[in-house]
């Protein structure tokens, strides 16, 4: 969990930037810090140097794209996500242990069907994106504050986190909070 709001304040910078040439420099500078004392503070916070967290999360953010982009090419969603045609497949298949062109004929689970992140392994799937995204709504909201918390970790962690998240902040759970 990262508490530190010059941390949070960096992935966010990070996540706007991320399909750009990043360095430890820009990033703390955008803190207002030396790009030693950032180093530091970033790798205690995260778990990881700020180039490996780059680097996971363009790969991750490249996974993405390549199911929802299929008209791009590799090579083309690659470039997006700010590598070069000649490492692009090199670095994710480093990560992930498929290349990128397995990983996008890949169809969801065995059984063709998508898991839902929030629910136990028996519990909602969703028989493909198609179905998923039938799900989604976009609605406007009123402008409210908000509160939450970053964790850096496996996606198969989530529930766990939520779980937590919400024992911890129970007391802010009230008839006015949504």
């Amino acid at each position: 969990m990262v508490n530190n709001e010059l941390i949070n304040k960096a992935i966010e910078y990070i996540f706007e930037h991320i399909d750009e040439k990043l360095t430890v420099d820009e990033v703390a500078q955008h803190c207002h810090m030396s790009k030693y004392h950032f180093s530091r503070l970033f790798k205690q916070e995260v778990g990881e140097s700020l180039y490996s967290f780059i680097k996971h999360n363009r790969i991750a953010l490249s996974a993405v794209n390549l199911k929802v982009y299929k008209e791009k090419s590799v090579t083309d969603v690659g470039l997006d996500c700010g590598y070069s045609a000649s490492n692009y497949a090199t670095v994710f298949k480093e990560q992930l242990k498929q290349s990128p062109v397995q990983f996008r004929q890949e169809r969801c689970w065995s059984d063709g069907k998508v898991p839902h992140p929030f629910f136990d392994v028996e519990f909602g799937y969703l028989k493909s994106f198609d179905d998923y995204d039938k799900n989604i709504t976009i609605t406007q909201l009123p402008e409210r504050k908000i509160y939450y918390r970053r964790f850096i970790g496996s996606y198969a962690e989530l529930k766990k986190h939520w779980i937590q998240f919400m024992a911890d902040n129970e007391r802010f759970v009230t008839e006015e909070t949504l």
